[in-house]
């Protein structure tokens, strides 16, 4: 469970505040929502996926 909250919290962290601390009410492009995704699914799978093998 811990590990869900904090993928959960990867994705949504920079919008949310962003949304809450700027007022911007601006909706993210397909893009930017896709690289938010990218950038928490890189951390989170550094930090709970399988060891990688440094001899490759």
């Amino acid at each position: 469970m811990t590990a869900a909250s904090h993928f959960v919290g990867m994705l949504l962290w920079i919008p949310i505040n962003e949304a809450m601390f700027t007022g911007d009410p601006r909706l993210r492009t397909p893009a930017e929502l896709i690289a938010l995704a990218n950038s928490a699914a890189d951390a989170f799978l550094a930090a709970y996926g399988p060891p990688r093998d440094r001899h490759l």
